[in-house]
């Protein structure tokens, strides 16, 4: 296998360099979400809310994180 087939281990040896390519991962992945959110929600204010804190209910629709509240059973009736 390659170098960083598997970069971090709960079993085995961590190194710094596992843990930065590790991290590195994260970064990217977090920055093509990030992105991905931005292309689909343009009128989310990305900044405000990319703060780690937990968004829920009243305070999700008002940040525009979703559309609607509501159940699966009433987006399922909706599109039926």
């Amino acid at each position: 296998g390659g170098a960083f087939k598997r970069t971090v281990t709960m079993l085995g040896k961590n190194t710094d360099a596992d843990r930065e390519k590790f991290q590195s991962e994260i970064d990217e992945i977090h920055h093509l979400f990030k992105q991905f959110v931005a292309q689909h929600r343009p009128q989310l204010d990305l900044e405000k809310v990319a703060t780690g804190e937990h968004w829920f209910g009243g305070d999700a629709l008002s940040l525009n994180l979703c559309d609607a509240i509501g159940t699966s059973d009433d987006w399922l009736m909706a599109r039926r």
